[in-house]
């Protein structure tokens, strides 16, 4: 997995992470070791991933072209589903009741509701910062935005336009850099919807 960029998993329930290169390929990792690549999608900048409820379907954005692409995970069929989507930083599946969507989450602050069915765009809303770089979700469904300009953690309602729950700057010197976050959801590693962050301090740390 060594090259240019950084690297994005997610694992699921079958002991897999799912991984979205820049060099331009998904591949999945066993935990237990190993590299298979899946799907070839041809371009310099994955920058996220996201995995449907059923662990059938890898959703994929591009931000050199602004495009959300499906992966079948039995298969490797990539399928374009939404482009003219402005430099896409990160995607999330909002899985609470129906009807079900995707967030992109593009690098102007917006957030981009996408039908999963269809990849029609049904709405564009702003995440309340002018970089958005990451999207996740707690366990009733709000939403976590991370503005990378501000350093600033936000937690919208599961419908955003209803406002921001709380927001968080980070304390952290200006030496530190973007890295990723997740939320756990179920408490694996400590309580249920603890934030776990990653940011990088200097060359290689």
């Amino acid at each position: 997995l060594s090259g240019y960029g950084r690297l994005v998993a997610e694992v699921d329930g079958t002991g897999y992470a799912w991984v979205a290169h820049l060099g331009g390929y998904v591949a999945t990792v066993p935990l237990v070791g190993g590299v298979d690549t899946i799907a070839e999608i041809g371009t310099r900048r994955l920058m996220d991933l996201a995995l449907s409820p059923d662990g059938r379907l890898i959703y994929v954005v591009d931000a050199d072209h602004g495009t959300l692409s499906r992966i079948d995970r039995a298969t490797g069929d990539v399928t374009v589903m939404t482009s003219g989507l402005q430099t896409p930083y990160a995607v999330l599946y909002h899985d609470h009741a129906p009807p079900q969507h995707i967030w992109v989450g593009e690098r102007n602050g917006m957030m981009v509701e996408i039908d999963p069915g269809t990849g029609a765009i049904n709405r564009r809303v702003s995440s309340g910062g002018p970089k958005l770089m990451a999207l996740r979700q707690f366990s009733n469904h709000d939403l976590l935005a991370y503005d990378d300009s501000t350093r600033t953690l936000r937690r919208l309602a599961r419908n955003p336009v209803t406002g921001v729950i709380w927001s968080r700057t980070l304390t952290v010197g200006e030496a530190n850099k973007w890295g990723d976050l997740d939320v756990d959801r179920v408490g694996t590693c400590g309580p249920v919807d603890t934030i776990w962050l990653a940011l990088k301090q200097s060359s290689g740390t």
